[in-house]
């Protein structure tokens, strides 16, 4: 039986866990490095990517409220952790079972309605009152400085999205 590691997709780590008590006590459960697993630098920088666009995905105002990534970024993301989940497969997939965390499993299959997450995230950032009215939300009441603020960190979440989504 090969020795076991998680494939989890976590805020600001990379994806690759310890999972049995062998890769646990030799590698840790947290493996922060993945070039001692045969991992090739490419699909390292892959990992890490995957780590913190998850964490971007949070908002930044409050992170029960609806995350700023558009359709668009959406698709990149699971596609991103779809063929990096390939990549490490074909990499060292001879040595180690990879497990895919149930969590993970539904993000990679997924749905996604692009047109959907757009017109949910467009009714949101242009009127963030009544989306927090519409869904019990504490919030300040000042219409103009809920406004501002929503759109200030949406403008900045695009600008980094743009980027990625150029690469």
């Amino acid at each position: 039986m090969k020795p076991q590691l998680r494939y989890l997709v976590e805020h600001l780590t990379n994806p690759i866990w310890g999972n049995d008590e062998f890769t646990k006590n030799k590698y840790g459960y947290e493996i922060k490095d993945l070039s001692v697993l045969g991992i090739s630098s490419d699909t390292t920088e892959k990992c890490k990517l995957i780590g913190e666009l998850y964490f971007d995905s949070l908002n930044e105002i409050y992170q029960i409220l609806p995350s700023f990534w558009s359709g668009k970024m959406h698709k990149y993301f699971q596609s991103l952790v779809k063929d990096t989940l390939k990549n490490i497969q074909n990499e060292i997939g001879d040595k180690f079972e990879i497990i895919v965390a149930d969590s993970t499993k539904l993000l990679i299959e997924e749905q996604i309605d692009e047109n959907k997450i757009d017109l949910y995230l467009f009714n949101y950032i242009e009127n963030p009152i009544k989306y927090y009215n519409e869904n019990g939300i504490t919030n300040t009441g000042d219409e103009i400085l809920e406004f501002n603020l929503t759109q200030s960190a949406y403008m900045k979440w695009k600008t980094k999205e743009n980027i990625v989504l150029k690469k």
